[in-house]
Formats: structure tokens, sequence, C-alpha cells
């Protein structure tokens, strides 16, 4: 029978005694690196120096902090720069960290694009969850720099390389590869070096407004263009609309166009005795809609006639150009009744129309670029 001779350590108290087979399960459970002693000892020692290797024993405590993945765990210790990082820790808190990060930026960059000029409460809050981000994940890089460069015996100034453009990719598959060195000095203490906080204060100045600055100067001129383009085949596609509510309410109309919004909106209140339906969205002429304003001009009014509505006309031509030109829109457009639909790099809407309203050669002008 196994004496009860063994004593270990944990969490700072003296437990046991125990026998050789209970310490071995203890050690499985605590990590090599637990302090035991005996009655022959000289004093506390690792348990590894005593006990031969024990399969499925938990990796040992690093200054006196337990191995972990826990990702909630590693961060918070991130901004305790005297502990180390194993390779695993190293990755699971630094890449981690990042990739969360590319998942919040993705879903903010895909709310803000939906959200457009909107809904302004949701740029707002991006920001705000910004301006709180980027210095954490900052801390975070950092921080889990610094203590694997404490695993591997080196000094924790040389973090500031992973600032350095290209090198700074090599020094980080170095960290996930090289090996720590178990009896390297730790840190003589817990606290932050004056010199490493004053270099985060001014990276956190000055680095991290420029980083912000080089993304906007990326994104914004990006996101600018695909609204302008949105804008402008919303435009576009609302000319084409008109063209055919024109071309339907001639049919019901004895052969004739309408100048007003009103008719093409409500036929019911224009064409004498109409049932049908509408042909047209009232919202087109209420206000500018996707960045551009609509407007409808009619041809020579038609004669008065029984069936028909008093504001015929036997021709039209729809335009439609920027509200605030270059930011809104580039170019404008044009529809009439031959169907043509052209466009007017300059945006200009008084380079749109041939001809003039309430005469019968009104058109889209010879020099409007047809599109196809």
């Amino acid at each position: 029978m196994q004496e009860r001779e063994w004593f270990y350590v944990e969490a700072g108290i003296q437990r046991g005694p125990h026998t050789a087979a209970e310490l071995v399960e203890v050690v499985r459970r605590l990590g090599p690196g637990t302090l035991v002693w005996r009655a022959g000892l000289e004093g506390w020692v690792r348990a590894e120096a005593v006990l031969p290797p024990i399969p499925g024993a938990a990796l040992p405590a690093r200054d006196g902090e337990p191995h972990t993945l826990n990702p909630l765990v590693l961060w918070r210790r991130c901004f305790a720069w005297s502990g180390r990082f194993t390779r695993s820790e190293f990755a699971v808190a630094h890449l981690g960290f990042g990739l969360v990060g590319l998942i919040v930026v993705g879903a903010g960059a895909a709310l803000m694009a939906a959200a457009g000029d909107k809904n302004k409460g949701a740029w707002i809050a991006i920001g705000l969850f910004a301006l709180v981000w980027i210095p954490i994940a900052f801390m975070v890089s950092v921080g889990s720099t610094v203590r694997r460069l404490h695993d591997l015996g080196q000094s924790g100034w040389l973090a500031l390389v992973s600032f350095v453009p290209c090198i700074s990719l090599v020094f980080l598959v170095y960290l996930l590869a090289a090996a720590g060195r178990e009896r390297a000095a730790p840190p003589a203490s817990g606290t932050i070096p004056v010199g490493v906080l004053v270099a985060v204060v001014v990276a956190l100045v000055l680095v991290v407004p420029m980083m912000i600055g080089i993304i906007a100067a990326i994104a914004i001129p990006s996101l600018l263009r695909a609204r302008v383009a949105a804008n402008e085949a919303s435009a576009i596609g609302n000319v084409r609309t008109v063209i055919s509510a024109q071309a339907a309410y001639q049919t019901v109309n004895q052969g004739f166009y309408d100048g007003r919004w009103e008719c093409l909106s409500g036929p019911q209140a224009c064409i004498p005795d109409y049932t049908g339906p509408t042909f047209i969205d009232a919202a087109l002429f209420a206000g500018p809609r996707s960045g551009y304003v609509h407007e409808l001009q009619g041809g020579a009014r038609a004669a008065a006639a029984k069936g028909i509505s008093p504001s015929s006309t036997d021709a039209f031509a729809v335009i439609a150009y920027p509200a605030a030109a270059g930011k809104t829109g580039v170019r404008a457009f044009c529809g009439d009744a031959t169907g043509r639909v052209c466009a007017v790099a300059s945006g200009s809407r008084e380079e749109l129309v041939a001809g003039s309203p309430g005469q019968s050669d009104i058109r889209c002008a010879d020099g409007c670029r047809e599109l196809r």
C-alpha cells in the first residue's frame, strides 16, 4: 500500500498528503510545473523534476497564469504586459481579435451601405463603435505581442517591429512559429514601462488617426462613386418608366400623350370615363428621387375633343438631372416620344432638350448621347 507522503501547492494553499498515484492525477490536472514536496526533499520542487513525464498532463502555468485558450481571458490579459503567451495563446488572442474586427468592420460597412443618407444615426453609431474598438484592438495587438516576446526571452520593446511595413508580416510568422523558452527570466514587475506607455500614447495620438485617414481616403471615394452609379442607374430606369407610361397612356387617350405628372399618376381625373389603372408612381414628381430631379415637358396641346385629357399633347420629353451636380450624380438623362433615352456627360439641364415646351418639335437634344 502506497504511503501518503506527497504534498502540493494549489492557488497558494498547501494540500495533502497524497499517495504517488494521487499526485500523478493532481499533476495531470494542474500541470508539470506544480510545486510538490515530501520528506527527504530539501524544499518545494516542480513535479516534472521528481516525476516521469505524465501523458495528458495540463500545460504548465507561466508566471502564475494557467494556460487557457479562452479568448475573453486572453484579451483581458493583454492589458497586463508582464506575463507570457505561448504560441497557441498568442494565436487565439492576436489573430482572434483581428478576425472579430474584420467581421465587425464588414457588418458595419454593409449597414452603412444599406443606410445611406436615410439613417444618419447608423453612421454615428458605427463611428462611435470604431472610436472605441480601434484603441482596444491596438492594445490587444501590442499586449499580446509583448507577452509572446517575454515567452521567447526577448524584450517587449521588440513589439515596435510590428509597426514596420512588410517586416511586420515576417515578424508575425516568427511569433507564431518560434518555440517558447521555459526557463526565460520573467519581467521584473507587472507595471508597464514608462517608455512603452509613451510609445503607446504616441501611437494612439498619431498612428491611429493616420490609419483612419488612410482608410477614409480609400473607402469614401469608392462609396461615393458607388452611390453616384446607383443614382444614375435609378434615374435611367425612371426615364424609361415614364416613356413606357406615356405609351400606355397614349393607347387609352386616343393617341395623345400628356404633359402633366398628375395625369399619368391619376388618369381617372384627366381622361373622361377612364376607370383603369394608373401609369406611374406619384412619388416620382414629388421631389428629388435617388439624388435626381425629374421633369416632364409636353409638346403642342391637342385640340379639345371628346374622351381625351384636356392636357393632351402630341409629343413629350422627360428629363432627369442631378439635384447636386457632381455629388448625387454626374450625368443628366432625357427620353422622348420616339423612345430614345440619352445622356449628357456635363449633367446640365439646359443641354438635354431641343425645341420648346408647348411645341410639336420638343425632343431630346441632338447632342444628347443615346444609351444602349
